[in-house]
């Protein structure tokens, strides 16, 4: 599969403006002038695969120049495929998009609407003589910005960081792994963490916030040092970020739903990855994903059934299950699209029996200083109770030897009416005052939609909402 059937790009230039999506982590093909000012373009979908993967079609980021000595005024109509923009019921968006001049600095845009579903956007900005903005509906992070980030990181704190490259994307660049550790690791237990399977979901706030927690001089970071070795993959499928793709690599391959470990042609991503977890085979397996217009969703993690795992890890995962739960005040994902035999959490704990808890998504609609202290907290929600169930690896190894009793207990437990049950005495403790929500938050996308602060129209003045600089992420 060629990448322009991939990621198409597209190119235009009508009345002194130029619009482009032709650039790294651009976005966006069909650029069609509507009239004086007035544009469209069409949010890519990536090409279909297996039944999970349906619906990547979201992203869009986009460059728009005014090569005119005059102050240009522009609407963009970022649009999915087959919609039309003259029959859309505009709504201001609830969703926020962002504009930044160098893809580093990003503010919210202050005319923003929408359709009611949040799937098609109709953009206004007002550009100065000469000037480029770059327009997106996330936060796009260079594979090249990652490298340094992850090269400092390195640096800064040898010996307790090191980087292992992992092999080569499918179009020649380097996967990263960022071990951390504190003195000598063999026979430790490992843990690893990815993100960046699908680059379209700024879900490296979590793996990049993880990372800087180890390194710090918290307590509890150093006792995490001395007892495990993290692993860290903050962007699994480098590719797909230079080249914009909602959630699939150069070949089209979406590698979270379909996990090619063996297939080096296709996705060789996933077989370097592969190589590395059969040298070094984890305990526990965390994977991050993130919300980025699904204002009907919320924060929420994938729970597998207790019987995926020995019965010597039940308690711990018992544990960790209830903490993210209330984390999550209340959510969570069951049933069979959480141990998916196609995905790498599924063939890992068949290989290794490791715990995972995978496609955690964070909400974009809280900021990404939220989602990274939310990052955090689900990694403690996990990996704290763990510390006191060491060593982990001679449990997730063992053969499983699930009793008759054991399998009809947890069969009760996974059932309809407990799951109800235990629902509603969540929400009976909630209206008590007595249900621990886990992570304080914001209010949430309203408040940062009314943040003066953070509005790109009064950007000479104001604070970004992010920084993704060469070597460092700031808020």
């Amino acid at each position: 599969m060629s990448i322009a059937a991939v990621s198409p790009k597209s190119s235009l230039s009508a009345g002194g403006l130029d619009l482009s999506t032709d650039f790294t982590c651009g976005a966006g093909c069909g650029i069609e002038a509507l009239g004086e000012g007035h544009f469209s373009l069409v949010i890519p979908p990536d090409p279909p695969s297996l039944s999970h993967a349906a619906g990547y079609d979201y992203y869009f980021n986009v460059s728009v120049e005014n090569k005119t000595a005059e102050k240009a005024l522009v609407t963009l109509d970022a649009l999915r495929p087959g919609a039309s923009g003259g029959e859309i019921d505009w709504h201001p968006s609830a969703v926020p998009v962002y504009a930044s001049g160098d893809l580093s600095r990003w503010y919210v845009l202050d005319d923003v609407r929408s359709c009611l579903d949040h799937h098609n956007y109709r953009i206004k900005i007002s550009l100065s003589p000469g000037e480029e903005v770059f327009i997106a509906n996330s936060f796009p992070y260079p594979p090249e910005r990652m490298v340094k980030w992850l090269s400092r990181t390195e640096e800064t704190h040898n010996p307790l960081a090191k980087l292992h490259p992992l092999g080569r994307s499918a179009e020649g660049r380097e996967i990263l792994l960022l071990s951390i550790a504190e003195g000598d690791s063999p026979g430790k237990d490992r843990v690893l963490i990815t993100s960046g399977f699908h680059p379209a979901e700024p879900d490296w706030l979590a793996a990049t916030a993880i990372a800087d927690f180890l390194l710090s001089e918290d307590p509890l970071a150093k006792r995490m040092r001395d007892a495990f070795v993290f692993d860290i993959v903050p962007q699994v499928n480098p590719d797909g970020f230079d080249l914009g793709t909602n959630g699939c690599n150069a070949h089209g391959v979406n590698m979270y739903w379909e996990y090619l470990a063996g297939d080096a042609d296709s996705s060789p991503e996933a077989a370097h990855l592969w190589d590395w977890i059969r040298a070094h085979p984890p305990a526990v397996y965390m994977d991050f994903h993130a919300y980025v217009f699904q204002m009907q969703k919320d924060f929420r993690p994938y729970i597998r059934p207790l019987s995926d795992y020995p019965s010597s890890v039940w308690p711990l995962v018992r544990e960790a299950d209830r903490r993210l739960i209330s984390l999550c005040d209340g959510r969570a994902v069951r049933g069979a699209i959480t141990n998916d035999p196609s995905t790498l959490a599924a063939q890992i704990t068949k290989a290794f029996g490791s715990i995972t808890y995978t496609k955690f998504h964070l909400h974009m609609k809280y900021g990404p200083a939220e989602c990274q202290k939310l990052g955090r907290e689900v990694f403690l929600s996990v990996i704290e109770p763990a510390l006191g169930y060491l060593p982990l690896g001679p449990r997730v190894r063992r053969e499983k030897g699930i009793t008759f009793a054991e399998r009809w207990r947890f069969r009760l437990e996974q059932s309809r009416p407990a799951i109800r049950l235990r629902a509603l005495g969540r929400r009976a403790l909630a209206i008590l005052g007595l249900w621990d929500a886990g992570v304080g938050r914001a209010s949430g996308t309203k408040e940062l939609l009314r943040r003066e602060d953070h509005l790109w129209s009064r950007r000479e003045s104001q604070e970004p909402v992010i920084v993704i600089g060469e070597d460092s992420i700031s808020f």
